[in-house]
């Protein structure tokens, strides 16, 4: 009867034990994830390690590039830790955490409203304040907890000390009722000018008279010109080229081509023996300039597609196949050129 006594003890207390965890685990809020917080840092945006961005004197190491609660993170996000959290990337891999920090802050959308891009708030170094908090503004700054906010409101919006005027920028070609052949080199051409310098050149193409547009070549340098294969998209009257210029304070404008262009398919010869174009190969999903600043890596298939049977597991067998090793295999690329042979660009589709 003792040890039965004894037993029923040592379960109560045990379940005692067991039970108070799980209440204290409930009460605790939810924590930011520290593997974003790295990734940002550690990988993304290593020049804002000691600004403030990483610490304030309030409140060191904090979690406020993403959260309202600078202390331990967690919901509610703020406006540029939502665009993180929903830009589509796996969050449970490095690869997946810095491409979802790239897209978030590479966005032409201002989350926090304060009429800076989040990437100018991030990485340009020419204004008063740098670096700001791209998720937060004079609209939602209240609502930080566990930091001074007294610590935080001079970082919330870019201080230019007065300059507000955009670069002037003027797309000279193609600028309208030209014909361009699809994969054939020619040359976008630009002027564009600031008394702050002109810091960076974005190119985007639209097919559909401006609905929509797509990115070229992003980040460039001031040259006036870049070469460009258009791809066979054919855009008959329809096509546009968007020319974006940033100045060194951050101001920003675009020029569009004054009128539609074309954009015509290269002439179709019988060694093809179907006359296709990218219109009829482009797969859904991220699209070239789209994704983030790192290409995933094969491992990250394995999450779902290895480590459970070496013999059998799609992951384990494809790292020794052709495919895995294609860009390198004259196999494969002897039937790519077969393929565009038989059907114009679409090799394009393997790629």
């Amino acid at each position: 009867m003792k040890a039965l006594s004894y037993r029923r003890s040592a379960g109560s207390i045990l379940f005692c034990l067991i039970t108070a965890a799980l209440l204290l685990m409930l009460s605790q809020p939810a924590h930011a994830n520290p593997k974003i917080r790295s990734a940002f840092f550690n990988i993304v945006f290593t020049n804002a390690i000691g600004t403030q961005l990483d610490s304030l004197p309030s409140r060191q190491n904090h979690c406020g590039v993403c959260h309202y609660d600078f202390q331990s993170g967690g919901d509610p996000w703020n406006p540029f830790g939502l665009a993180v959290k929903n830009a589509g990337y796996p969050l449970n891999n490095d690869t997946g955490r810095s491409n979802a920090i790239w897209s978030a802050a590479s966005s032409l959308i201002d989350q926090d409203g304060d009429n800076f891009l989040s990437m100018f708030e991030i990485t340009n170094r020419t204004y008063a304040n740098t670096p700001t908090f791209p998720g937060l503004s004079s609209t939602n700054v209240d609502q930080v907890v566990n930091v001074a906010e007294s610590d935080v409101i001079p970082y919330i919006t870019p201080i230019l000390g007065g300059d507000t005027t955009p670069p002037s920028i003027m797309v000279l070609q193609p600028n309208g009722f030209d014909t361009l052949i699809a994969n054939q080199w020619t040359n976008i051409t630009w002027t564009a000018s600031d008394p702050s310098g002109v810091i960076a050149i974005d190119i985007y193409e639209s097919t559909d008279n401006g609905t929509n547009y797509r990115p070229i070549a992003l980040g460039l340098t001031n040259s006036g010109t870049y070469a460009w294969v258009p791809a066979d998209r054919p855009a008959t009257n329809t096509a546009l080229i968007m020319i974006v210029a940033e100045d060194g304070l951050g101001n920003s404008t675009n020029d569009i081509s004054d009128a539609p262009f074309s954009g015509l398919s290269p002439p179709f010869t019988n060694s093809h023996g179907v006359a296709t174009t990218l219109r009829d190969i482009d797969m859904p999903g991220t699209q070239p300039l789209e994704g983030g600043a790192d290409l995933a890596q094969p491992k990250g298939c394995a999450q779902c597609h290895g480590n459970y049977d070496p013999a059998t597991e799609p992951y384990q067998n494809w790292q020794g196949s052709m495919m895995a090793h294609a860009s390198r295999d004259p196999l494969f690329l002897a039937n790519l050129v077969i393929a565009n042979q038989d059907a114009a660009d679409s090799g394009d589709l393997c790629l």
